[in-house]
């Protein structure tokens, strides 16, 4: 028997030198424990083996994670002696769980259902052997805490009893997804997604961030990916017209969106065997519906809808302003473009800009029919209000109160007699008004 273990020990580490780009570390044999809580620790990055003949020994090892943010890579590898071809290759299979110290399983996999498992056969001396090469990554553990390892290794039949060699290797992979996820709802109704990388942490590949990114889009209980590309992006633009939005209904309903950032690990005995993470953000962000009375800003200035304009009918009144408006002039605009649709401006909000004090000039577009009560009342720095619209029919009470005295208010001359009586008592004592 001590022949035979030897030459699969000799068997096993000949494959592995042939197989592993990395620089091959020495291995250490290490039995493992029947009972979880007597597992013996193994240190990350080393490797580990233990030899059965027999199926169905799962035994336990335990790590330590560190207090550093990243993820744990379990590479896992089983080499059978004369498990070649056949019905041996179709029935080999391993199995390992990752637990936390209250036996909750927190990774594993189990390739009996033919899920991350690498089957190679090798030929050394006329001799056969069947590699199994599995890896999994644990994420989310906590830091400074034991983790259980329990795997096993079968070679189909316990009627065979092939000897086995089993190899485990745990590293620690340094990992921080993206951050700042954010998103600008474009008034031609593009979507700008923007994230920062954290470069020079995540040293596991050449980007030193990830190597994918995905956005995944959500409503009405659906999910599609709506976005994906290289890890080194961080800024995307998507159409209004993209397909998948207009199928979940936007820009009229809500869409939720999520970025995730992808990293693929590969076992550290056979770049085969591989496996791609996908990472959440953490945020979820969501488009503003298109609906009645939603608000949406335009150039600084915030505007509710009254119509809903998908129809290209649409229209909306100016409720305000928001932290982007800087300027001491004011233009109310005839119209403006809300994620791609046209609204007439037809009206302005009560009390919409009362109390800027920032505003010397306003310009009041040719579509507004009314102008609600305080709309400007307290704009002490408001010298000149130049009104383009010859529909206006309602002006609401002290619309112009306490604005500069010296101010003026300039109307279209076919309008200048019927305008007088429409904005008296509604203006501060003093302000002219001419056409």
């Amino acid at each position: 028997m001590k022949k035979r273990v030897n030459y699969v020990l000799c068997l096993f580490a000949v494959a592995v030198l042939l197989l592993v780009p990395k620089q091959v570390k020495a291995a250490y044999y290490k039995s493992g424990s029947d009972i979880q809580m007597n597992a013996p620790e193994i240190s990350l990055g080393n490797v580990y083996y233990r030899e059965t003949y027999t199926d169905d020994m799962k035994k336990f090892y335990r790590f330590k994670t560190g207090n550093l943010d990243g993820v744990y890579l379990i590479s896992f590898r089983t080499a059978i002696e004369g498990g070649q071809g056949g019905s041996a290759r179709a029935a080999a299979y391993s199995t390992l769980t990752v637990m936390d110290g209250y036996t909750n399983k927190v990774a594993g996999i189990d390739g009996k259902n033919g899920r991350m498992s690498i089957f190679e056969e090798y030929s050394l001396n006329d001799k056969k052997a069947l590699m199994l090469d599995a890896v999994i990554v644990a994420s989310n553990l906590n830091k400074n805490a034991d983790y259980y390892i329990q795997f096993g290794a079968y070679d189909g039949l316990k009627s065979w009893n092939y000897n086995k060699v089993s190899s485990i290797c745990v590293e620690f992979v340094p990992f921080r997804v993206a951050s700042g996820f954010a998103m600008a709802e474009n008034s031609n109704g593009d979507l700008t997604f923007t994230w920062n990388n954290i470069e020079k942490y995540n040293s596991y590949n050449s980007l030193a961030s990830f190597d994918k990114f995905i956005i995944k889009a959500y409503a009405n209980g659906n999910e599609k990916n709506i976005a994906e590309g290289n890890g080194g992006v961080n800024c995307l633009i998507v159409k209004g017209n993209n397909s998948t939005l207009r199928g979940f209904g936007y820009p009229e309903n809500t869409v939720n969106f999520e970025l995730f950032c992808g990293q693929t690990y590969y076992s550290y005995f056979n770049s085969r065997a591989s496996f791609t993470k996908m990472y959440s953000t953490g945020n979820i962000l969501f488009t503003s519906p298109l609906t009645r009375s939603s608000e949406h800003v335009v150039n600084g200035i915030k505007y509710r809808i009254r119509k809903n304009g998908s129809n290209g009918c649409g229209e909306v009144e100016a409720v305000g302003t928001d932290q982007t408006f800087n300027s001491g002039n004011l233009h109310i605009p005839e119209s403006v473009v809300i994620k791609g649709y046209n609204f007439s401006v037809t009206s302005i909000a009560d009390d919409a800009f009362a109390g800027n004090k920032s505003i010397t000039t306003v310009t009041i577009g040719k579509n507004v029919k009314k102008i609600g009560s305080r709309a400007f009342s307290g704009c002490s720095s408001l010298k000149k209000v130049s009104i383009k619209s010859k529909n206006l029919k309602k002006v609401g009470k002290k619309a112009f109160f306490t604005t500069n005295k010296k101010g003026k208010v300039k109307v279209p001359s076919s309008k200048l007699t019927g305008y007088k009586r429409l904005l008296k008592g509604k203006i501060t004592k003093g302000i002219k008004i001419m056409k």
